[in-house]
């Protein structure tokens, strides 16, 4: 996109889909959302932006705290959610070497 200010994003995850090498980063359009989903959503990127920072720089704990605060304030923020129980399983399983990058192994 060479410009996607009018079409609201928030940042999802960066992945390594399989057979490739690099990372992308996947993004969610808020502009789709329901106006109720999506005001909620909106206020609430820079804890969403500060939960993900948490999450990548392996602070599991903590990111699944800030990612549930921000499911229980909408409930229907399922990526916020996804993120929550993802952040309990890695605490409970740290992986040996952290790059914070999703790695896809299907299609």
């Amino acid at each position: 996109l060479t410009d996607a200010a009018p079409l609201l994003l928030r940042e999802l995850d960066s992945v390594v889909a399989k057979g490739r090498k690099e990372a992308v980063a996947i993004h969610e359009v808020l502009a789709c959302e329901a106006e109720g989903t999506r005001e909620k959503k909106v206020a609430a990127l820079p804890a969403y932006a500060a939960a993900l920072a948490l999450y990548r720089a392996g602070s599991f704990a903590e990111a699944a705290r800030a990612f549930e605060a921000i499911a229980s304030d909408n409930p229907a923020d399922h990526a916020a959610a996804v993120f929550v129980d993802r952040c309990r399983e890695l605490a409970l399983n740290p992986p040996d070497e952290w790059t914070g990058v999703t790695v896809l192994l299907s299609k």
